[in-house]
């Protein structure tokens, strides 16, 4: 874990570099990807269903919606985060 301070035009900046951020998002996909066809099995993401952040990036367009929720909510004040390790949080900082 670590702690970061993060705003809201760092996550916008973040999710609007489309390379970075789909990059992130097929690391992700990959890692839950566990026997690798490409597709995720209601087994692979149960396997990991305590990590919401895990879970909702299986889904790109639904985890750019929630970075742009989270950049709306936190505005240009800095907001101190504490970070999981696999966080796409982490990508930001």
């Amino acid at each position: 874990m670590s702690v970061a301070f993060i705003d809201g035009p760092m996550l916008t900046k973040f999710v609007d570099d489309s390379a970075a951020f789909e990059k992130c998002i097929k690391e992700r996909f990959d890692m839950l990807d566990v026997n690798k066809d490409g597709v995720l099995s209601r087994n692979e993401l149960h396997n990991d269903i305590n990590d919401v952040s895990s879970v909702e990036s299986a889904l790109q367009s639904k985890e750019e919606e929630v970075m742009i929720a989270k950049a709306h909510g936190f505005g240009n004040t800095p907001v101190c985060i504490i970070l999981q390790t696999d966080s796409l949080l982490q990508k930001v900082v």
